[in-house]
C-alpha cells in the first residue's frame, strides 16, 4: 500500500558545516497547492512537510515553485499492519 501527495516547494535553505568534513546539508520546505477544490489538498488537512537532505545533487536540482509528488509506501512487508 502507498500514499501521494502533489506538493509545491515553498522554500530551500542551504547549510554548510563549520565541520569541513561534513557536507552541505538542504531544508526544503513543501506546501500543498493552495486550491480547496483540489482532492490533494481537501485529504492532506494542510499538510506542509520539510525535508532535509546532504544529497546535494537533489538539494541543487530542486526549484522553487516547481511542483513534485511525495510518495510514501513501506520498504518490506513487515510495515504494512
Amino acid at each position: 500500500m502507498k500514499t501521494q501527495i502533489e506538493v509545491k516547494l515553498k522554500g530551500k535553505k542551504i547549510t554548510e558545516s563549520y565541520n569541513k568534513d561534513r557536507p552541505i546539508a538542504y531544508e526544503l520546505e513543501f506546501e500543498v497547492p493552495y486550491d480547496q477544490n483540489g482532492i490533494y489538498y481537501q485529504l492532506s488537512g494542510g499538510t506542509a512537510p520539510v525535508f532535509r537532505t546532504i544529497n546535494q545533487e537533489v538539494g541543487e536540482s530542486m526549484v522553487l515553485g516547481a511542483k513534485y509528488m511525495i510518495t510514501i509506501e513501506p520498504v518490506t512487508k513487515e510495515a504494512v499492519v
